[in-house]
């Protein structure tokens, strides 16, 4: 997939401040904290693929099934 078809499926670049404290701890401990965004990749309603944008490439980092790295809120509710 190109990168604009990626994002019309819903994935998107994420800062890494609007992520869990947990999340950004382990950037830390896996020494991937030097990037401002994570790329947040849509798998399903909740399941998630978290990565680091290389150019044209993504180095995947964790799975997140129950989207809780960083959880959406609903609006209006």
């Amino acid at each position: 997939m190109t990168w604009a078809e990626i994002h019309r499926s819903g994935s998107h670049a994420i800062p890494i401040e609007n992520l869990c404290s947990e999340a950004q701890k382990r950037l830390a401990d896996i020494e991937q904290d030097d990037t401002d965004e994570l790329y947040s990749f849509r798998v399903s309603g909740k399941e998630r693929l978290w990565a680091v944008r290389l150019g044209q490439f993504a180095r995947l980092l964790w799975w997140d099934p129950e989207h809780e790295v960083c959880p959406s809120h609903m609006r209006h509710t």
